[in-house]
C-alpha cells in the first residue's frame, strides 16, 4: 500500500468518524455502563493516554453511554432463554412419545458411540507426553497453555488485535530489529485466535507423527525451533510492517523435513509414495491459502526450506550415532 492509499484511508476514516459524531444525540442518554476488560477498553485507554500524556493504570474506569432504557436491557435475553428452554422441552417430549427403535439400530448407535469414544480417547492421550510423541505433546500443550493465558488476560478468543499480539511476543520488523530478538522465537507459540491454534495443532500432530519417531526427541526439538526461527527471519525480511504469529513456520519445517526424509529413504519403500503425496498436498494447500492475504507465506517458505535441509542433516547425524 503506497502513501497516497494510506492517506485516502485515513481521510475517509476521519470524515466517517466526524459524521458519526455530528449525528450522535448526546442528550438522550439513559445511563452509563462500565467497559469490561476488552479490546474497546484498551483502545479507550490509548486515547486517554494520548490526551493526558501519561499512561493510565488499571485503576482507570471507562464508562460508555447507553441510550436504551435500563429496564428493557434484559428483555431480549429472557425471550431467548424461554425459546431455548421451549425447544429443549419439545425435544424431550418427542423422545418420550416415540421411545421405541429397532434393536439393530440400537446396536449400530452403540458401536458408533464406542468408535467416537475411542477417537476422543486417542486425541486426549496424545496430549500426554510419552513414547514417540513426547516432544510433540509438550509443544502442543505449551501452545494451548499460552493461548489460554492470553484469553484469560482479556485477549479476544477469535479475533485478537495487533497490539495484543505484540504484547504477547508477536514478530514484526520494527520491534525485532530494535533489539527485541526474542520475538523470533516467542511468536512461534502465539496464535491469532482459536481457529489459528486449532489448524496449527492439527498440522503439528499430522507432521510430527512421521518425524519425531525417526529423528528422536532432541533432534526433533532442534528441527522445530530452528525451522520456526528461520520462518520468523524470513518474515521480517519479506514484510516491512506485518505482525507475524503462529507455529506454521515450524510446522512447514516439519513438512520440509518429511520431504528430506523421503529423499533419504527414511521411510519404508511401500509407504514413501503415500507419504510424499500427503505432504505435498499439505504444502501446496498451505502456500495457495497464503496467497489470499492475512497469511505469512514468508514464514511458510522459510520454514519449509530450512526444515528440509536441517532434516537431512539431523537424520545423517542420527545414522552416525
Amino acid at each position: 500500500m503506497n502513501d497516497e492509499e494510506k492517506e485516502k484511508l485515513y481521510t475517509d476514516f476521519y470524515e466517517e468518524s466526524m459524521a458519526i459524531m455530528e449525528k450522535y444525540d448526546y442528550h438522550s442518554l439513559d445511563h452509563f455502563e462500565r467497559t469490561p476488560t476488552s479490546d474497546d477498553r484498551k483502545y479507550f485507554l490509548q486515547a486517554v493516554e494520548s490526551s493526558i500524556k501519561r499512561k493510565p493504570d488499571e485503576s482507570y474506569i471507562v464508562l460508555e453511554p447507553v441510550q436504551e432504557k435500563f429496564e428493557n436491557k434484559n428483555e431480549n435475553k429472557i425471550a431467548w432463554f424461554f425459546l431455548a428452554f421451549g425447544i429443549g422441552v419439545g425435544i424431550l417430549l418427542v423422545l418420550m412419545i416415540f421411545p421405541n427403535y429397532k434393536v439393530n439400530d440400537s446396536e449400530i448407535l452403540s458401536q458408533e458411540n464406542e468408535t467416537e469414544k475411542d477417537s476422543l480417547r486417542d486425541m486426549l492421550e496424545y496430549l500426554l507426553p510419552r513414547g514417540n510423541h513426547m516432544i510433540t505433546s509438550i509443544l502442543l500443550n505449551l501452545n494451548i497453555l499460552i493461548f489460554l493465558i492470553m484469553i484469560f488476560s482479556g485477549v479476544h478468543f477469535f479475533y485478537p488485535d495487533g497490539p495484543s499480539l505484540l504484547e504477547w511476543g508477536a514478530n514484526r520488523r520494527i520491534e525485532t530489529l530494535a533489539g527485541q530478538w526474542w520475538r523470533l522465537v516467542t511468536n512461534v507459540f502465539v496464535h491469532a485466535g482459536f481457529p489459528h491454534l486449532f489448524f496449527n495443532g492439527f498440522g503439528l500432530i499430522i507432521s510430527a507423527i512421521f518425524v519425531e519417531p525417526i529423528l528422536g526427541r532432541i533432534r526433533f526439538l532442534i528441527l522445530y525451533i530452528f525451522s520456526g526461527l528461520c520462518g520468523s527471519l524470513a518474515s521480517i525480511v519479506w514484510y516491512p510492517n506485518t505482525i507475524s504469529v503462529g507455529a506454521s513456520g515450524a510446522i512447514f519445517g516439519l513438512y520440509g523435513a518429511i520431504l528430506g526424509l523421503v529423499l533419504m529413504d527414511a521411510f519404508p519403500r511401500d509407504d514413501k509414495k503415500n507419504v510424499l503425496i500427503m505432504i505435498v498436498t499439505f504444502i501446496l494447500t498451505g502456500l495457495l491459502w497464503g496467497l489470499f492475504g492475512g497469511i505469512d507465506n514468508a514464514a511458510h517458505i522459510g520454514g519449509l526450506v530450512s526444515g528440509a535441509l536441517s532434516g537431512i542433516i539431523l537424520f545423517q547425524f542420527g545414522k552416525k550415532d
